[in-house]
Formats: structure tokens, sequence, C-alpha cells
């Protein structure tokens, strides 16, 4: 018995050394990818000018340096690299059954990454939310809303949803109709729109607008507005014409009121 034990205590002794080196190259590892990860960014970061390429590209290096690391301690520590090898495919076998969505997702990232149908720093609106894309990562992009909500999305839904880019053309048309009464004078409130969208110079010239009497019911008129402008000024030129609609109708009422005895 006194010599099992003692070959024990001499085994472990004889391991401690093995255990201290691991130790250390795994802290000193762990510091060191954070410098290099540094220097990337440094360096081959600012040769990457799609902002949201450089951010996926530091997050999948960032997970596969670590996973590097670790291999190196544990073969460092006595563990034999072929049943090391072994365990880790049978465990990445397992691993990849049971997170066959986490695998789409790291999929779908590169297919976003690739065919680049939105950025980081543009708008876009898909079926489950809209917002502005600030970062995409190996797994999930991640929007901001106009209200200043956090939303992540799963990269493999994502990339074969239907998604509306925004801001990726640089001019955009901007929609508007309203309807008024046959009470009202249709050509006046027409003429007044008009003039407003002559004197609006977040309008582009080059793109001729459109003001004019849309669909006729037997109680409505529809007034269709159709204009185009800079994608960044979307949305003031939208409340533009709400407000010039909302005027050219109330001076016309005005003026109706006025002369009806």
């Amino acid at each position: 018995m006194n010599n099992i034990l003692l070959q024990y205590e001499q085994g472990i002794i004889g391991y401690l050394p093995k255990l201290a080196v691991a130790i250390i190259i795994l802290i000193l590892g762990w510091w060191s990818i954070k410098i290099l990860l540094r220097l990337f960014e440094r360096t081959i970061g600012k040769r990457i000018r799609d902002e949201s390429l450089r951010r996926y590209f530091f997050s999948t290096s960032s997970v596969l340096f670590r996973v590097l690391l670790l291999f190196i301690v544990a073969s460092t520590a006595g563990v034999e690299t072929a049943s090391f090898l072994t365990i880790l495919g049978a465990a990445g076998l397992a691993i990849g059954l049971a997170l066959q969505g986490s695998l789409a997702n790291i999929a779908g990232g590169v297919l976003i990454l690739v065919f680049k149908p939105f950025r980081v720093g543009e708008y876009i609106e898909t079926v489950a939310a809209a917002g502005l894309v600030i970062d995409i990562q190996m797994f999930h992009t991640v929007l901001r809303t106009t209200d200043n909500k956090i939303i992540v999305l799963p990269n493999g839904p994502l990339a074969g949803s239907n998604i509306s880019n925004y801001t990726r053309e640089p001019i955009r048309r901007v929609d508007y109709t309203f309807t008024i009464t046959h009470s009202h004078n249709a050509e006046h409130i027409i003429r007044l729109i008009k003039h407003d969208l002559i004197n609006d110079k977040r309008i582009n010239e080059d793109k001729p607008f459109y003001c004019s009497v849309g669909k006729i019911s037997e109680t409505n008129i529809a007034i269709d507005i159709r204009v185009w402008t800079n994608t960044q000024n979307t949305d003031e030129v939208s409340s533009a014409l709400y407000q010039s609609a909302y005027n050219a109708i109330n001076g016309t009422y005005n003026e109706n009121r006025a002369e009806t005895p």
C-alpha cells in the first residue's frame, strides 16, 4: 500500500513541472493573443476598408487563436496529441450535431460578408426587425433600432431572409398620398404643394417630382406625391411633405370657409 502511495506521489511530483509550464503558457499565450489582435487591428485592420469584414475577421481570429492555444497547453501538460485529436474529433461531431443552428449561423455570416446584402452602418429591414447595422459577428448580426434598442439576429436565418436595405443607394424616392374631400379645391392644393417642392433644395432636381390627382371616389380625392432626394434626407423630406399637405389643405379650407356666407 505504501509503495502504491509512493508511486502516486512521485507521479504527481513528476507531473507538476509540466503542469506549471502549461499554466505559464496559457497565461502568456492568452496575453499574447490580445496583443496580437491589437497589432492586427493597427496594421491589417487599416487595410480592410469594409467594416463588416474587419469585425468578422477579428472575431473569428480570436476564437481560432484561443482554440490553438488550448491545444498547445493540453499537449504541454502531457495529454497525448493523438488521443486529444480523437477526443476533439468526437466532441466536435457531437457538438456539431447538437449545434447545427450555430454552424448554419457561421455559414450565414460568411455569406453575408461575401455577397454583402448589407454592411455595418446601413439601415435594413427584415421580417423579424429593422434597424441600423452596428456589428456583424461570427454567429449573429447586431442592429440598433430608431428608439435605441439592441436587436440580435442569427446569421443563418438572416442570410436566407428577405432584406430591405434603405441606405445602400445614394438617392431614394419618397412617396406620400393623402385624401381631400370634393369640397376642397384640388388644383389650388396641388399648386401650393408644387410651390413648396420647387423651393425645397433637398429635392433632387435631376429627377422630376410628381404631384397630381390620384384615385377619385364618391367621397374623397387622393393626391399623390413622389419626389427624389438624397438618402440621408428621406426623413426630413417626408416630414416636409406632410407639413406642406397640411398647410395647403388648411389654407384652402380657410379660404372656402371665408367665402361661405
